[in-house]
């Protein structure tokens, strides 16, 4: 917590000018709220996330795979496309092959890649027109 007070040049403080901030520290690296928005979506979507640590992962990849398990497209993110804190990457619905892909349910699988220490998180996701 970090408290700001503020004095007059006498020396009185005054209650109304005070700040308060209250934030969190997380030294071990994480991915943290993984969901796509909107979802269901009809032609584009967003996938966010929530890195946690004192750096960005080496590599983070997103994989997105019919209900078969056939990958239809792969992003792969190196530590300089990303932050720590809220992330958000553009999808314009289009498999690795520039088709749009059919309206049905899908699956992504984000994968973070931090030293020797690597976070899979599986989604939903659906498509619809």
């Amino acid at each position: 917590m970090l408290e700001v007070l503020a004095k007059d040049a006498s020396g009185n403080f005054f209650d109304s000018t005070s700040s308060r901030s209250v934030f969190n520290v997380y030294n071990n690296p994480d991915l943290l709220q993984v969901y796509n928005y909107p979802n269901p979506f009809s032609d584009n979507t967003y996938f966010t996330f929530e890195i946690r640590g004192i750096t960005p992962p080496e590599e983070l990849k997103i994989k997105v795979f019919t209900v078969a398990g056939r990958l239809i497209k792969e992003f792969v993110l190196n530590s300089a496309a990303l932050q720590i804190g809220f992330n958000k990457i553009y999808w314009d619905g289009r498999d690795q092959d520039g088709d749009e892909i059919a309206n049905g349910l899908y699956f992504y699988k984000v994968i973070s890649k931090h030293g020797d220490e690597t976070k899979t998180t599986i989604q939903k996701l659906a498509k619809v027109k």
